[in-house]
This record gives C-alpha cells, structure tokens and sequence, in this order.
C-alpha cells in the first residue's frame, strides 16, 4: 500500500473514531461539573491507557532486551511515543480541569505533584532516546520507567482530589459513559499502534529484501 493510500485510509477511520467520540461526550453532563465532566472523561481515560501503554512497554522491552528482535525494539518505540504523549495530554488536561472546577491548582496535592515528576521524567527519557537511539538504552529505560510509573501513581495518597470518582459515582450513566470512553479511546489508541507496527513491519521487510 502507498503512502497515499494509506494516509487516506486512515484519516478515514480516524474521523470515525473522532465522531463517535464526540457522539458518545455530547449527551453527558453532570451535577456539579456540568459539560466539563466531558474532558474529565478524556483526561481520566488518557491516565489511564498512558499507564497501560507503559507497563506493556515494559514487558515488551524486556522480550526485546533477551531476544534482540528489531520487530520488537520497533514495537518498543512506538509505544514509547504514544505512551509519553498521551501522559502528557492527560497531563494539560488535568490542569484544565483543576483550573475549571476549583479555580485553581493545588501543587500539594499529591497525585498532582507525581503527575508532575512522573511528566519531567518522562519527557527526558523521551527526548533522550529520539536523541541517541541506542536500543539497548531504549530497552532498559523503557523497563524501568514503566514499573516506576505504576508505583508512583498507584501509591500516591489523595488530598483533595477524590481516590475513585467516577467509579464511586451514584449515576450509571456517568459509570458508563466514562466506560464507553475508555474504551473507545483505548480501541483508537490500539488501532494507530497496531497499523503503525505493520507498515513498519512491512518496511523492515522491504529493507531486507
């Protein structure tokens, strides 16, 4: 498949994503947070697949480390991008959130203040594997930083902000258009990834040939 081709398929499917999201967004409001629950969803949903996408970078780095496959190191940096800027959108969205709904940040909070370190960790580590590109440096940070991120931000204690609020919600609906959300961004993030390692499968296969 040409780069044309394929650039028109996959804005194609990518605009389908795009408006059932926004099918999914428009009817949710709640009580208190009114239509700003919508990117409460998203950034909710983002934390959550950022977190996913690091600890499956992990294993995979790992696989890569002992069997030294170039399928494997290529997998390992594509979820080494999308992990890092999903955190990081999550990231902006937490702040205009916390802005939005309380009037201002609160840096003592603790899951804040470790979304924070754990932002100006990754950043580093991101910048400096596309910088060196070494495979075995991308292989032993991307394990590390991986089970790193699950301790901080599963330990870190809670202050103001509430430990489970969506899953402690009283309204189903809310339960489940948070879900609904989860998983079709989980379901577009799959996609791009998954489309993205077979075009460079196939380039890798083209190189050889």
């Amino acid at each position: 498949m040409n780069s044309k081709v394929y650039f028109q398929k996959n804005i194609k499917i990518h605009l389908r994503f795009a408006i059932l999201l926004f099918l999914i967004l428009w009817p949710l409001k709640e009580r208190s947070l009114g239509h700003l629950i919508k990117l409460v969803f998203v950034h909710a949903s983002l934390i959550q697949i950022s977190l996913a996408l690091l600890l499956t970078n992990s294993f995979i780095s790992i696989a890569a480390f002992f069997w030294k496959k170039e399928s494997l190191t290529a997998l390992t940096k594509i979820l080494m991008h999308f992990s890092v800027l999903s955190w990081l959108a999550a990231y902006l969205g937490s702040v205009w959130v916390t802005k939005a709904a309380w009037g201002a940040i609160d840096w003592q909070e603790p899951r804040f203040l470790i979304s924070t370190q754990l932002l100006f960790l990754l950043l580093p580590y991101w910048g400096l594997n596309l910088i060196i590109n070494y495979n075995w440096l991308l292989k032993f940070t991307s394990w590390g930083i991986g089970i790193f991120a699950q301790f901080m931000i599963r330990l870190a204690p809670v202050r103001i902000h509430p430990e489970n609020p969506l899953g402690e919600s009283e309204s189903a609906l809310m339960q489940w258009g948070f879900a609904a959300v989860l998983f079709l961004l989980s379901l577009w993030f799959f996609y791009t990834i998954h489309s993205l390692y077979r075009r460079k499968l196939l380039r890798m296969e083209q190189d050889e040939s």
